[in-house]
Formats: C-alpha cells, sequence, structure tokens
C-alpha cells in the first residue's frame, strides 16, 4: 500500500512538471494574455463564438451581428472593432467597448486601461443550439 502511494506521488509530481510547473497566479498568470490590436480582433472573433461553456455564448457573426444566448434567452446586436477596441451593442444590456486580451482560446474583455476582466470566456468554432 506505501509503495502503491509512493508511486502515485511520484505519478502526480511528474505530471505537474510534465505541464508546466503548478497552475500560475496572480500578475504572473495575467503575463500570458496578450493585448490584440484591431485586426486581431477582427481576424480571431469573426464567425466564432465566445463562450463560458454552460451559460452563455455570443456568437460573432461576419456580417457584424452579435447574436447572444444567455440562460435559454436569445438576443441580437452588433458588434465591431474601432480604436483597436471590440466594441458591443446588445440591446438595452450593453454598448460598450473593450480592450481584447487573449491566451491560447482564452479571452478576456476589459475596460481600456484596466488589468481587470470584464467577461471572461473560451474562443471557439460555434457550436449548435436549438
Amino acid at each position: 500500500m506505501k509503495a502503491e502511494m509512493n508511486a502515485l506521488t511520484i505519478v502526480g509530481i511528474v505530471a505537474i512538471f510534465a505541464m508546466g510547473g503548478l497552475a500560475d497566479t496572480g500578475a504572473q498568470g495575467a503575463d500570458k494574455f496578450k493585448k490584440l490590436n484591431g485586426a486581431q480582433i477582427r481576424t480571431q472573433f469573426t464567425g466564432m463564438e465566445l463562450s463560458d461553456g454552460t451559460h452563455w455564448a455570443d456568437m460573432f457573426g461576419e456580417n457584424g451581428i452579435l447574436t447572444s444566448n444567455s440562460m435559454g434567452k436569445k438576443r441580437v446586436g452588433k458588434w465591431s472593432v474601432q480604436n483597436n477596441e471590440l466594441c458591443l451593442d446588445l440591446e438595452k444590456e450593453i454598448s460598450s467597448c473593450f480592450e481584447v486580451w487573449l491566451q491560447a482560446k482564452n479571452a478576456q474583455l476589459r475596460h481600456k486601461g484596466s488589468d481587470m476582466s470584464f467577461l471572461e470566456g473560451v474562443l471557439r468554432k460555434p457550436s449548435a443550439r436549438n
């Protein structure tokens, strides 16, 4: 039993190092997010979906149409890129522009000059919805 536990501990430690160490926290983790410029925002978001994977998903259509599905409610608005920011206009819920920060497919929308995200999600190809 003791040998099995030691083997599991070693496997766990090896897995942590293989994945690049323990999870980043604080400023160290934030450093991996890169701020996108206008062209990069257009390239990354056009035809894609930003979602938390469970509760909401926002689809960025090629025609500037923003389709939002949140907790079973569908809303339609517009999206655009202005002054290197992603601008959202969604019915009476939001009308604002954000800096976009990306780490792989993890996206953060931040108010200009803030290091805290207003919205976080995963940027991916759209999923089928009813």
